[in-house]
Formats: structure tokens, C-alpha cells, sequence
């Protein structure tokens, strides 16, 4: 690689991720129809998830079913700092980069012990603990949950922003974890531990960092999206839909890829539950039919074929333009 193209890949994904933000910001705080802002929140809320989720998994090799689990206690971390202790929504919001970096820790200490499918399984448990904890503990508010005040709520409009800056956030992590050094020893850590271990990684606060900063940016996650429900409830903020979402978003678009989680939201979101929502058993056979189809044909995600096929059509267009060069001389 010539250092021209080694600056210009380390330069543009965050500078195409900078653009893309902005340009939704337009369109956000522009004149939309709140139908469309409430939509573009949902994709930047499912984007934030699917790349939290593709922090672990793609790049650590951390297969987690509890995603869900950090997207409500963000959002209960919200609601209740909203209702129960009168903060403004800025200021809850705020709360929630601490409160998940102890809960991110807490669950650390046992989930990281774990590996493969039993990590999985951990995780999944987690999950089901902290939604029953929601569910039946009073000072959660139990199945009702927590309601907040209309007025101490930020308007649409705001909401989407901040749901696109934390999509963006996350996005720029993965990012900084593709062309970094220490994005380099996690994918180490993630195809071989024992050898990278050997080659003086430190194996477990690699794992550690990675854990807690997925629990910060999904709880954020899970912080606007409290915002947006005007509450936070068991059935919405620990819906296992936030877990399912993530895994086959991810998946679709390609594991381990700054782009891939982004295409996946928008084919599986956008094309197939949005534009299919009439149609719900239809959209679900859909989906279950494309993700084994994925599964065979494409085992990476739709993004890196495509982008090999783009590679292949400009070497060629290249090796074309110089081919009719050299014959013109």
C-alpha cells in the first residue's frame, strides 16, 4: 500500500461518518415531517445498537445476548433521574456514561470469565435478571415502569439529534478499533487467545475495555430511547427485540466492518419491517429466509462481497483505461 492510500483509509471512514451525521442533522432539525425524524432516530438508535453489539463480537469475538440488558438500565438510568430526582433530560442523560461504566464492570467480573457459547448463555442471563429485577421491584416502577413528565422532555426533533450523535459516536469507535493498535490486539485476542497471549497481550483488560465501552454506548443508546417513549418500561427497554435486532443487523451487513451494521439496519429495518409493517408474518419470513440464505451463500454479510466486487470493477476499469493508454502511445 502506498502511504497515500494508507493516510486516505485511515482519514476517510471518520470523515464520511462526520459528513453522513451532518447531513441527517439537516434533515433532522430541518423542516421533516415528525414521521420521518421519529424514523430516522429509530435508525440511528439501531445503528448505535448493532455496532455496540459488532464492538464485541466482531471485533473481540464476544458473541453477547444481552444487549437489551444495557439498553434498559440506560434507559431506566434516564427515566428515573427524570422522574424520581427531577434532573433535566441533559443531565440524565449525562448519568448514564457512569452508572454503565459500574454496571458494565459489575458484569464484567462474571461474563468475562466466560468464553464461546457459555459467555453467550452468561450474558443471556444477565438479561433476564435485570428484566425481572425491572419487573418486579416497586422502585422501578414494576411492569408499569417509569414514566416522565411530558415537559421535562426534550421535542422530537432534539431526540433524533441526539440519537444520530450517538450513532455517530459508536460508529467512530468501531472505526478507531479497525486502525488501531488496539483494535489490532483484540483481533488478535479474537482469532487466537492463547497465542496472543504468548505475544504479551494483555488478554484480559483488552476484553475489559471493550465490554464496558459496548455497555456505555448501548446504554446511551437506551438513555435517547427512554427519551423518546416518554418512559422507560420492562416490555419496551429490555425487549428482547434490542438483542435480536443487533445480532441479525450485524450479521446481514458483516461482522467486524465499519459499514456492514449500517447496510444490515437499513435492509433489515428499513426494507423489510418498515416498508413490511402491514405485512409482520410476511416481514419475519423474510427475514429468516434472507439470514439463511446469508448464512450459505454470503457467511461474512452483504458488505464485503460488495466490496470486493466494487475493487474488482475498478482494477479492471483501471487496467482498461491503461491498456488504451498504452496503445494511443
Amino acid at each position: 500500500m502506498t502511504p497515500l492510500y494508507r493516510r486516505t483509509r485511515t482519514i476517510a471512514p471518520p470523515v464520511v461518518v462526520v459528513v453522513i451525521a451532518a447531513v441527517l442533522m439537516g434533515v433532522v432539525l430541518g423542516g421533516a415531517k415528525l414521521s420521518l425524524v421519529d424514523t430516522a432516530a429509530r435508525i440511528a438508535l439501531l445503528i448505535a445498537v448493532a455496532h455496540a453489539w459488532n464492538l464485541l463480537a466482531g471485533f473481540a469475538g464476544l458473541i453477547s445476548l444481552g444487549t437489551s440488558a444495557f439498553v434498559g438500565a440506560g434507559a431506566y438510568t434516564v427515566a428515573m433521574a427524570v422522574a424520581n430526582l427531577g434532573w433535566p433530560w441533559w443531565a440524565a442523560l449525562l448519568l448514564v456514561v457512569p452508572a454503565m461504566l459500574v454496571v458494565g464492570y459489575l458484569l464484567s467480573i462474571p461474563l468475562l470469565r466466560l468464553r464461546a457459547d457459555y459467555f453467550a448463555i452468561g450474558s443471556f442471563a444477565a438479561l433476564l435478571a435485570l428484566h425481572a429485577i425491572a419487573s418486579n421491584l416497586g422502585v422501578f416502577g414494576r411492569s408499569m415502569g417509569v414514566p416522565m413528565p411530558t415537559a421535562a422532555l426534550p421535542d422530537p426533533r432534539t431526540t433524533a439529534a441526539l440519537a444520530i450523535a450517538v450513532a455517530a459516536v459508536t460508529v467512530l469507535a468501531v472505526v478507531y478499533l479497525s486502525v488501531s493498535r488496539f483494535g489490532l490486539r483484540l483481533q488478535a485476542i479474537r482469532d487466537n487467545e492463547a497465542a496472543a497471549k504468548t505475544l504479551g497481550v494483555a488478554v484480559k483488560s483488552s476484553y475489559l475495555i471493550v465490554f464496558v465501552l459496548s455497555s456505555v454506548l448501548t446504554g446511551l443508546a437506551g438513555g435517547v430511547l427512554a427519551l423518546q417513549d416518554g418512559s422507560a418500561t420492562p416490555a419496551n427497554s429490555f425487549a428482547m427485540s434490542w438483542t435480536i435486532g443487533a445480532l441479525l443487523m450485524a450479521t446481514v451487513g458483516g461482522v467486524g466492518t465499519v459499514t456492514g451494521p449500517v447496510m444490515g439496519v437499513f435492509v433489515v429495518y428499513w426494507l423489510l419491517q418498515k416498508q413490511l409493517e402491514d405485512f409482520a408474518a410476511l416481514s419475519l419470513i423474510i427475514q429468516g429466509a434472507l439470514l439463511i440464505v446469508l448464512v450459505r451463500a454470503a457467511p461474512t454479510g452483504i458488505w464485503p462481497p460488495v466490496k470486493r466486487l466494487g475493487k474488482t470493477i475498478l482494477l479492471r476499469t483501471r487496467d482498461r483505461r491503461l491498456a488504451s493508454a498504452g496503445k494511443k502511445a
